[in-house]
This record gives structure tokens, C-alpha cells and sequence, in this order.
């Protein structure tokens, strides 16, 4: 279901108000660190390591042991944002568009103090669907990447997971892009030291890294707690506290300007699984933001300059069945309609289809919240795009028929239908959407399903019967709902099995593609339980929604974006019963209004979740 999330760009935002208003002072978040940080961070030489609890379970002594030929494999989501004002006046943002690598390491050297040599190379360097930016940027982006593919990472360390050495090849990089990732890779490879004490479950302590900035003086503590040991290794929450202290800034203002940077900030927290044998990463979650203030004087005037950036990154297993864009439109051209290809039978495969119980009944929530970071042709960032008000829906699902062929009826009633508000100054906006979409309650859709799962009919109340205002919503929730139901294989699949499908659709007004690759990861008699990465494409056209001023002329010129699911499968009715997932979406539009023509670059995000009473209380378990 969640693939079918209504992704809307706000083209209306653009002319609703002079460039001026959209200028506008708009606070900074600081992310202060404690008073007391600089004075901890000052008391530690770099390099060093202050064990401040043992834990209280499972203490051992911990340490990495390699062997010459251990592998890892992992990929590496980076996305990066900043930020600045000019006094108090919102200056144009950047956005390094998104982009994924993967990254190989192996051991190629253990000494006899073990001490070992942990090589790291890149591969399959590329923009992520959701990128935006300009071209120009995304070619530069994307020249950067495939120069990484060429360039490796040694770094010796200690048992500990102290580094000793740390050296990339080729040394010398005159790219600032490949500077600006090879920074951020630095970490993450060579994961997180350990104390050389023994530890256990709880234990805290305390390391202060190398500066690894060439342009400002810049400390780094980062306070560690092993929160859990597994078999896939120890999980450690990390919180990252960085100061600058005043110095003279890089900031260049010609021979007669200069800049002060006033003491500043790095606030974040990463969550790594670390390789118990290599003391690679295995996943991990990375958000920092670094907060700057430079104080500048000109012969002509004194002001403030304040920058915010963002960095986020994401490290989980690889998967090889990850599809690029490319490979997706690929795909997607020789998949027939309805068609599921089946790419891996799974363990002890069998035929494996629904069971419906004619009169079973499933009654389910579904909620759903969708928001966008947006420049619009000005420069000026919208930050929290509202697209829509969440909503909140209860469903009820009931078996009606089940013929002799396996063919089955389901009914769903919309028992309730609402949207949320995000603050009380909502409530007045709230009441009368709300008013609008009530005749929509009680309103019945009618599947019918074969026995793998495909759509055969959908009907609904005779139209007569629904507020003409509303039929429009109901009849795209037909056709959302329809599409949304999963079809399995008519080969035997086991545990692992995953397949394909492509669907070509239209929503909001605009053609797209999703590619989806769905895994089964374990069923039961009653519930099947899914896994699904999916990849949205969007091909260039022109663009109108409800919401545009008239005489507004919009086109999208690259849009596409992925996304993952969870669900859980009731195989009595057909019914998704419990869900979760996220879908991240860019697009890149030209927007013309009176005789001006802009750009307007946007990354949406939306979430959606479904939960039923019936899962809850069975507390079903998958096999496998």
C-alpha cells in the first residue's frame, strides 16, 4: 500500500508571497553543547580513552580478531544539507545531492600483536533516485563518485580499534566534492574503538578523535555506551559533541575584509553495529549537525554570518538484489502487466497462496503523514513543506464469498475517515476538511481476488449513493487499494524467496512507474510477512494540480524516488494487517507565472502505517 502514498509538489507556495516574505529571519537551531563539554574535551589529548562505567552484565574483555581474508560488505546512504543567514536575513541553501556507495573491506595484514591492516574500495558509487539539485551539481556529484570508485582506504589498527595509521591512494585529491565524501567516509570505516579494559552490557566511555578538518581548529569527543551485544555484533550508541573555539575564520572577505569565528558547535548520535571480527560497520544511523557563527567587518559595514549543516547517513547490509534507477526502468520495460517474476525460490519452496475463510473479518487502522524539504527559484529553502494533513482511517474487511476455484469477495467499509491537525491554530482548517470527507464514511468497495492475489473487479456503492464531492477521493482509494494488494507467485517459494513486479499508474496527476522487490521473509498458517524495496520513476511532463494559481505552467524535468516496506499478510482475507515504511521522493519542476520561469527542487517523505486488533492479539510469529 504504501508505494501508492500521494507525493504533491506545492507549486502554489511559490506565488503566494513576494520573495521578500519568503526571505524572512528564520532562527537557527544551535544545538548547544553542555557549558562543560569544552573543559572535558580540553582535559583529553587526542587519541585518548576514558573508561567511565564497566557495564554491569556480560563483562569480558572485548577486542577485534581478524584474519587475513575477512570480509565485509556494506552500503553507505549520505545525504548533507546546509543552511546560512546573513544577520537576519535566510540566505540560499545547499544541498549535496543524495548519494550511495558500496564499500568492501578486507583484512590483508594481522601482526603478531595484533595489530591488523584493514583495506577498504568503493563500488557502485552513484546519485540515489531521491537526489536533487541542479544538473550541473548532479553531474559534478556524480563525476566525484566515479572517481571514488578508483581510489582506496588502508587503515592499521590496533585490536582495540585504535588507529594507527590511516592513509588514502592516491594521496593527493584536488576535488573539494571527493574531500567532502572521503571526510565523511573516514569514520565509518574504520568503525569504533573499544577500551582495552573488560566490559560488559551498559558500559560507558569516552574517546577524543584526531581534528580531521584542515581549515579550522576543531575537538571531537564522542561519549560511547555498548547497548547490546549480539551474533551479528556489538551495538553502541554514540554521542558526538564537537567545539570550535574562536579563531580566525575561513570565510573570505578580499584584503581589506576579516572574519572571526565565534565559538561554535557539532551536536549528533550514531548507532553502529559493529563486525565483531574486523570492527567494520555492519549498519549503522548518522545524524550531526555543526552549527558556525563568523563575525565579518568590511570597510564598508561589520555583520554576522550563521551556517547550520546537516549530515545524515545511513549503513545496512548489501543486498543484491538493490536495483538502481537505470535498472529499474529496465526491468520495468520487459516486465508484461501483472506479471510477478520470481528472482529466488527461497528455502524448501512450496506453493504458498491465500486461504480465505468466507465471513472472516479484519477491522484495521491506517494512518499516513507526508512532509518535503523544498528550494524554491529564489534560493530560499522551505523547510517543512506541509503537503498534506496527516490522516486517519478504520477499515473493516470481510470475507462475502469464496467460490470453488479459490476466486474470493472482500468488502471493506470506511468506518472512519479524518484528518489530524499539527497544532491547535489547525483546528478551524481541521473542522471543515473534515466536514468535507465525512460522507465518505460508511461508503463500501468490493474486491474481487484470485487466488494469488490479483485484482479481478473492484466496484463500489452505486455512485449515486456517495456526496459527488467525495468521489472522486473514493474512487482513487478504489484504485489505490486495489493495486496495493500483494500478489504472489504461482511457482512454490520458501523463506528468502524474492520477486519482481512493475506497475504503471497515475496519481495526482502524474505518470509514474514503481518497481517493486518484494521478500518473503517468513510465513506461518495464518500470516505471510514481506519485506519490498521500491523504486519510483517519473519520466519528464508537464504537471497541474488544483492547488496552482491559474496561468501557472509547471513541468517536471527529473523526478524519482525509493522506498522500503514491512508488512504482514492475513491469508484468511487477503488483508495487510500490519505495515510500516517510508518513501522518499525527488523531483526537480519548472515552474513558469506571469512570464517568469523558476525551478523548484523538493524531496518528499512519506510515512504510513497499518495496524489491526487481530495481530496484536495473536501475537503471530513468522517461520524461517
Amino acid at each position: 500500500m504504501f508505494r501508492r502514498t500521494r507525493i504533491r509538489i506545492v507549486i502554489a507556495l511559490l506565488f503566494s508571497a513576494p520573495p521578500s516574505a519568503l526571505a524572512q529571519h528564520e532562527e537557527p537551531w544551535f544545538g548547544r553543547a553542555d557549558e562543560d563539554i569544552p573543559r572535558i574535551i580540553d582535559a583529553m589529548e587526542e587519541g585518548d580513552l576514558v573508561l567511565l562505567w564497566q557495564g554491569d552484565e556480560q563483562i569480558a574483555p572485548r577486542s577485534f580478531t581478524p584474519e587475513v581474508g575477512d570480509t565485509t560488505t556494506f552500503v553507505i546512504d549520505i545525504d548533507k544539507e546546509a543552511h546560512a543567514w546573513l544577520d537576519d536575513a535566510r540566505r540560499p541553501s545547499v544541498v549535496l545531492p543524495s548519494c550511495r556507495l558500496r564499500v568492501d573491506t578486507k583484512v590483508t595484514k594481522v601482526e603478531p600483536d595484533g595489530n591488523y591492516v584493514l583495506q577498504a574500495r568503493f563500488a557502485d558509487a552513484e546519485l540515489m533516485p531521491r537526489a536533487i539539485g541542479t544538473p550541473e551539481r548532479r553531474r559534478e556529484v556524480q563525476v566525484a563518485l566515479n572517481s571514488l570508485e578508483a581510489m582506496t582506504h588502508v587503515v592499521t589498527l590496533t585490536p582495540s580499534g585504535e588507529v594507527v595509521d590511516s592513509s588514502w591512494f592516491p594521496p593527493r585529491i584536488a576535488n573539494a566534492t571527493i574531500r567532502e565524501l572521503i571526510s565523511s567516509l573516514s569514520h565509518h570505516i574504520r568503525g569504533t574503538r573499544l577500551p582495552t579494559e573488560p566490559i560488559g552490557l551498559g558500559a560507558v566511555w569516552r574517546t577524543r578523535s584526531p581534528s580531521e578538518s584542515v581549515a579550522l581548529q576543531y575537538s571531537e569527543m564522542m561519549t560511547h555506551t555498548l547497548s547490546n551485544i549480539t551474533e551479528d555484533g556489538l551495538v553502541i550508541y554514540s554521542e558526538l559533541r564537537g567545539v570550535m573555539p574562536e579563531q580566525t575564520s575561513p570565510v573570505s572577505l578580499g584584503p581589506e575584509g576579516s572574519s572571526t569565528l565565534r565559538p561554535s558547535y557539532a551536536v549528533g548520535g550514531i548507532t553502529t553495529v559493529v563486525d565483531p571480527k574486523t570492527g567494520a560497520p555492519v549498519a549503522a544511523l548518522f545524524n550531526v549537525d555543526v552549527v558556525q557563527t563568523h563575525a565579518c567587518t568590511t570597510p564598508d559595514r561589520n555583520f554576522v554570518i550563521t551556517s547550520q549543516a546537516t549530515a545524515a547517513r545511513n549503513i545496512y547490509e548489501f543486498d543484491p538484489h538493490m536495483l538502481t534507477v537505470e535498472e529499474a526502468q529496465r526491468i520495468a520495460k520487459g516486465l508484461k502487466p501483472g506479471e510477478v517474476r520470481l528472482i529466488e525460490p527461497g528455502e524448501n519452496p512450496k506453493p504458498l497462496a491465500y486461504a480465505p475463510r468466507e465471513g472472516e473479518l479484519a477491522t484495521w487502522m491506517f494512518s499516513q503523514s507526508t512532509d518535503a524539504f523544498q528550494l524554491l527559484p529564489t534560493g530560499v529553502p522551505n523547510d517543512e513543506v506541509t503537503l498534506e494533513f496527516p490522516t486517519y482511517a478504520v477499515f473493516t474487511s470481510v470475507v462475502k464469498e469464496v467460490l470453488p476455484s479459490g476466486v474470493f469477495v472482500v468488502e471493506d467499509t470506511i468506518d472512519e475517515f479524518r484528518y489530524l491537525p499539527f497544532s491547535d491554530e489547525d483546528a478551524e482548517a481541521i473542522r471543515q476538511n473534515n466536514e468535507a470527507v465525512r460522507p465518505i464514511e460508511g461508503a463500501r468497495i468490493t474486491y474481487t481476488y484470485a487466488p494469488d492475489g490479483e485484482v479481478l473487479n473492484v466496484s463500489t456503492d452505486p455512485l449515486d449513493t456517495v456526496d459527488p464531492a467525495v468521489r472522486p477521493m473514493l474512487e482513487e482509494m478504489c484504485n489505490v487499494e486495489a493495486s496495493d494488494f500483494f500478489k504472489l507467485p504461482h511457482r512454490p517459494i520458501g523463506v528468502g524467496a524474492v520477486w519482481r513486479t512493475a506497475t504503471e499508474e497515475v496519481v495526482e496527476n502524474i505518470r509514474r512507474t514503481v518497481v517493486e522487490t518484494t521478500t518473503l521473509t517468513g510465513f506461518d498458517d495464518r500470516y505471510i510477512y514481506l519485506y519490498s524495496d521500491i523504486i519510483i520513476i517519473m519520466p519528464e511532463q508537464p504537471y497541474t494540480n488544483e492547488y496552482m494559481p491559474e496561468g501557472t505552467e509547471a513541468r517536471i524535468l527529473h523526478a524519482a524516488g525509493e522506498g522500503y516496506t514491512n508488512s504482514v499478510v492475513d491469508r484468511f482475507t487477503g488483508q495487510t494487517v500490519s505495515h510500516d515504511g517510508e518513501t522518499n521522493v525527488g523531483m526537480d519542476v519548472e515552474v513558469t507565472a506571469a512570464g517568469i520561469t523558476g525551478r523548484v527542487l523538493q524531496i518528499a517523505t512519506a510515512y504510513e502505517t497499518i495496524e489491526t486488533v487481530e495481530l496484536i492479539d495473536n501475537q503471530a510469529e513468522p517461520d524461517g
